[in-house]
């Protein structure tokens, strides 16, 4: 029997973005001497680390907001695309916007090279999710049959 509300691959979508958000928020308020210990083996590694880490913030929220058949066939008109990785965008840039801002109550620094780490992963990952929303019709044929 199907979701009614959602496909399984939106229901991970939002619980796995719910669960990478809390993730990037934690880790982005911990005490900077939490990770005086990490062996960085490279200059900017935490560039990557942030980009990493909104990836998968974008890949996720990517899989949450496309629309189901089941949902497409309903009186009201999905997402477009645009409108989709826009709303994507925003969220991994006023996250990062956000975090950014209050770190300094938290003992971190204000880095905007940070936030633009954050924008791009989120970028990198809302675009590596269209490959694989591709497969989504074979997946919903396969859970119909």
């Amino acid at each position: 029997m199907r979701n009614k509300s959602m496909d399984i691959l939106s229901l991970i979508g939002w619980v796995l973005s719910i669960v990478v958000t809390i993730t990037i928020v934690i880790l982005s308020l911990l005490p900077a001497e939490d990770f005086g210990n990490l062996n960085l083996t490279f200059p900017h590694a935490d560039k990557v680390a942030h980009a990493l880490a909104y990836a998968a913030l974008g890949f996720f929220l990517h899989l949450a907001l496309v629309p189901s058949a089941s949902q497409k066939n309903r009186s009201h008109k999905p997402l477009s695309p645009l409108l989709r990785f826009l709303l994507v965008l925003s969220a991994g840039f006023f996250l990062g916007a956000l975090l950014e801002l209050i770190q300094p109550v938290f003992e971190r620094s204000l880095e905007l090279a940070d936030l633009l780490a954050d924008v791009l992963g989120t970028v990198a990952g809302y675009l590596a999710a269209i490959p694989f929303l591709r497969l989504r019709p074979w997946f919903e044929k396969g859970r119909r049959a």
